[in-house]
């Protein structure tokens, strides 16, 4: 955590211990891959919003509940020792004596790569402590090596239009990939779905499906369309989440 700025009023606790919390349970998600860490910061009401930016826009957010937070980490999350996640100039402001918001960039970084992420988090008082009652959160830029993406309003416009161009191609394969890079994760699961009922035999169709559920935050039709593909054929590479969840599986299935 870098330089941590805090607005409390007299009387109000120590604020710094509340941030270094939030801060833990997110590192032990992306460095560790420690799934009840992570979800220890959670209250049961809780909500997690990825977005485009902080305003809402129900075209784009992705919104989980508790049980769909959990559900989606179990099969993102995994041990990634070369990584490395840190808030950057967290702000903590007090709304009376059992609630606050925390905003920071955070920082995601690994061999090659970096992500910065806005993000904000409404926190309460507990009697089991401060909990996480909602974090909304939107990608500012990626870098791979030297290539750096800024995700601003033009590069959404861009992305936008391109949606535009692929509809009017007709290739649901283009359209695909151009829902994904504008991040219009609702839209890209419905296409999927579609195109699965259209072509149920269809082994890649059921992976893209598998893939948009994942991303619009629907876990169990994200392992139900990967089953699917794996049945159709059993020989099939799927993604790295799904091999690693049905391996688990297995040996819990496996065990005396």
């Amino acid at each position: 955590m870098l330089a941590a700025f805090v607005f409390s009023g007299c009387g109000q606790p120590d604020p710094k211990p509340i941030i270094a919390a939030v801060e833990a349970s997110q590192k032990a998600a992306f460095e560790k891959g420690d799934l009840d860490a992570y979800m220890s910061m959670w209250a049961p009401e809780a909500t997690l919003t990825h977005g485009r930016f902080e305003t809402p826009d129900p075209k784009t957010d992705i919104v989980l509940d508790r049980a769909a937070i959990q559900a989606t980490k179990r099969l993102r999350l995994r041990k990634q020792p070369d990584m490395n996640m840190a808030f950057v100039e967290p702000v903590l402001t007090f709304d009376g004596d059992d609630n606050a918001t925390l905003r920071t960039t955070t920082v995601v970084s690994g061999e090659n790569t970096e992500e910065q992420v806005a993000e904000v988090y409404r926190l309460k008082k507990t009697q089991a402590g401060w909990k996480i009652v909602s974090n909304r959160f939107w990608l500012l830029s990626h870098r791979f090596k030297l290539d750096i993406t800024r995700f601003d309003k033009a590069h959404y416009q861009k992305a936008d239009a391109a949606v535009d161009e692929a509809v009017k191609s007709g290739d649901g394969e283009t359209v695909a990939n151009a829902l994904a890079g504008a991040m219009r994760f609702k839209e890209l699961h419905a296409l999927a779905t579609s195109r699965t009922k259209e072509a149920p035999k269809q082994v890649r169709a059921w992976i893209t499906r598998a893939r948009a559920a994942l991303m619009a935050g629907d876990a169990p039709d994200a392992l139900a369309s990967a089953r699917k593909a794996r049945a159709l054929n059993p020989a099939v590479r799927l993604p790295s989440w799904a091999d690693e969840a049905f391996e688990a599986e297995a040996k819990e299935k496996n065990s005396p």
